[in-house]
């Protein structure tokens, strides 16, 4: 009798494990099925996020401006209560800006090469009297700096142009990435170089002297532009577009209002600055 009921014991012990270990085998299964549609859903949502970002960011149009193409007014129909509204209409009036079908999209980011482009032909206007702060475009047999804007890409003489000027606009030496975004610190460590008509160091030190709250997200090689930005050797662009702002958000877009708004006054000082009104006010006169 008790050895059956001892190997009556160990026959349910040997079930019960066999049990167990088919619901390990289930749990485990479920589990990688369900781990693996989470990575494909997370995939999905990755590729969609890439697609926005593609979708919201728009090439330049790289149409070089010239006094010919003033325009006494322009009616745009998506910038009222924009801020930045008048340095808009003032740049589209230039001729600088795409305004195609009378629209601005001014919350839309703006890509790296449309913010170069945008920059090197304002500073021309401003400056086409002005031998020695105009930017030359670079002509067709440049040899391109960076491998991703050829000669061959619509906007090689403008960025190429404000490369040879020895201005440090790439995101590493051979790489410039002309259809990704441009991010707050980026077009200050571009826009504030050619503020102050020259290339600016940046040291991980100028950290401190910088009075945002986010300071620590901004990339070390962007400091000596953004603590310069302050000072009275460039336009002052962050507080002119952000105002007493004690947040910078140096990862974010630029939009499109906040590059006009950027433009609309360039260089520092006597004959290296300039404004959009004061060049209108010319060609008006």
């Amino acid at each position: 009798m008790f050895e059956k009921n001892y190997f009556q014991a160990i026959a349910a012990s040997i079930s019960l494990m066999t049990l167990a270990g088919c619901a390990n085998a289930v749990h485990d299964s479920l589990w990688k099925s369900s781990n693996a549609q989470l990575d494909q859903k997370m995939q999905v949502l990755q590729n969609e996020n890439q697609q926005l970002v593609e979708k919201l960011a728009t090439r330049a149009p790289l149409v070089s401006p010239s006094p010919s193409q003033y325009a006494n007014s322009v009616s745009l129909t998506d910038i009222d209560g924009v801020d930045g509204t008048q340095d808009i209409m003032d740049l589209a009036k230039l001729g600088v800006l795409d305004t195609t079908g009378g629209k601005f999209d001014p919350y839309k980011p703006i890509t790296r090469a449309q913010y170069v482009c945008w920059l090197v032909a304002t500073n021309n206007i401003y400056f086409a009297n002005s031998p020695k702060n105009f930017i030359h475009p670079a002509n067709a047999g440049t040899t391109p700096t960076f491998t991703d804007v050829p000669a061959s890409y619509p906007g090689f003489k403008w960025i190429q142009g404000l490369a040879n000027a020895g201005y440090i606009v790439g995101m590493d030496a051979t790489h410039f990435l002309p259809d990704q975004p441009i991010t707050r610190e980026e077009m200050i460590a571009i826009k504030a170089q050619v503020d102050e008509g020259g290339p600016i160091a940046s040291d991980a030190g100028l950290r401190t002297f910088i009075h945002v709250s986010d300071s620590d997200a901004i990339d070390t090689a962007y400091l000596g532009p953004v603590h310069e930005d302050y000072s009275v050797r460039t336009t002052n662009n962050i507080a002119r577009i952000w105002g007493n702002t004690k947040v910078f958000h140096p990862k974010q877009a630029l939009t499109r209002a906040e590059a006009a708004m950027s433009l609309s006054k360039i260089g520092s000082a006597g004959d290296r600055h300039a404004t959009v009104a004061e060049c209108l006010t010319k060609s008006n006169g």
